[in-house]
């Protein structure tokens, strides 16, 4: 991380967020956050309604573990983490199987 610095690394994740984001817009399930301009490029929210744990589930025997909602959306909401040890390519899989779901 040092070697590739801070600059790099929040270019980096703001694309995976952009790119995550992108593909949430216009797929059935949407972000909680509606407002582009509020929504946190380090954890994403989605709301996946009566589905939540079946998504969770396809995702996980796909190797991919993503987190429910808290409180009153835990089963309701997946919440997608973006940090910097994840690559572009772990977000291009979720994606890719998902679209196939």
């Amino acid at each position: 991380m040092l070697r590739k610095g801070i600059g790099k690394i929040r270019q980096e994740t703001i694309e995976k967020a952009e790119l995550i984001y992108n593909f949430f817009d216009n797929y059935k399930y949407k972000p909680f956050v509606k407002n582009k301009k509020d929504r946190s490029p380090t954890i994403i929210v989605i709301d996946t309604g009566d589905e939540t744990e079946k998504i969770k589930s396809i995702l996980k025997s796909n190797g991919i573990i993503v987190g429910g909602g808290y409180g009153k959306f835990k089963n309701s909401q997946i919440r997608i983490s973006n940090f910097p040890g994840q690559e572009k390519f772990h977000y291009e899989k979720l994606i890719n199987i998902l679209s196939k779901s």
